[in-house]
C-alpha cells in the first residue's frame, strides 16, 4: 500500500525540552496486489498477474501530532556553542482511508496509530 499526499502543520509549542507539531494531510492512496492462482476463490481474476489500485476515488485524511522530547545537547569538539540535540519523537493520530477499484476491491476504514522514534536536531 502506498500514498501520495500533501499536508500542513504548525509548531504550536517549542521550549528547551518539548516541541509539539500538529498537522493534517490529504493523500491519494493505492494498492499493488498480486493474485494467487492456487487459491480457488480467486479464479475470477485468472489472467490478472498484478492489480494496481490507483483511482481518483481513493482518498485518505490524516490528523496527527508530533511530540518531540529533546535531550542530550552536547558540545562537540570543544566548541562554545551547541551543535546538536537528540530527541525522542512520538507521533499520535488517526487516519481515514477509502479505496475504490472498479473491478477488484472496495472499502474504507479508520486507523488510530502511535509511532515512536529517535531524532536529531542540528543547530
Amino acid at each position: 500500500m502506498f500514498s501520495f499526499g500533501f499536508g500542513l502543520g504548525v509548531v504550536v509549542f517549542d521550549k528547551r525540552y518539548i516541541k509539539i507539531r500538529p498537522y493534517v494531510e490529504y493523500a491519494f492512496p493505492g494498492m499493488e496486489l498480486r493474485t494467487k492462482k492456487s487459491v480457488p476463490s480467486l479464479e475470477v481474476y485468472e489472467g490478472d498477474e498484478e492489480l494496481y489500485g490507483i483511482s481518483g476515488d481513493n482518498t485518505a485524511l490524516i490528523a496527527a501530532v508530533n511530540v518531540d522530547y529533546k535531550f542530550g545537547t552536547p558540545y562537540f569538539f570543544n566548541s562554545r556553542s551547541k551543535l546538536t540535540s537528540f530527541s525522542i519523537v512520538g507521533k499520535f493520530g488517526a487516519s481515514t482511508i477509502t479505496l475504490e477499484d472498479t473491478n477488484h476491491f472496495s472499502g474504507s476504514g479508520v486507523t488510530l496509530f502511535f509511532d515512536i522514534g529517535l531524532g536529531i536536531y542540528f543547530w
